[in-house]
């Protein structure tokens, strides 16, 4: 089944025949993508940068969240080493 909307570039207001048949469509006039999604209500457009977005911000919360396991990591490993070197350091002051 193939449907048209019309309805304006959310970016610069140039008219957009879109149908659904298309995943991804350009406005012809500016160059702003939307993804197009078809159901039984009939199609619906998103602005393909919102959808970049979220996936970007969640792949950077998830990169944040293995960096902060790294820090906690190595924060460990230099405790652990300045507690060897601190009863190294007992060790030959009391030998």
């Amino acid at each position: 089944m193939t449907g048209y909307i019309t309805l304006d570039c959310q970016k610069c207001g140039g008219s957009l025949e879109i149908s659904d048949e298309f995943e991804i469509y350009s406005c012809p006039y500016c160059g702003m993508q939307y993804l197009v999604q078809s159901s039984e209500k009939g199609i619906t457009i998103r602005k393909l940068d919102e959808r970049v977005s979220k996936v970007e911000n969640e792949q950077t919360e998830i990169k944040i969240n293995l960096l902060a396991s790294d820090l906690e990591q190595i924060r460990s490993k230099i405790n652990e080493v300045f507690s060897n070197l601190a009863l190294k350091d007992d060790y030959q002051n009391h030998s």
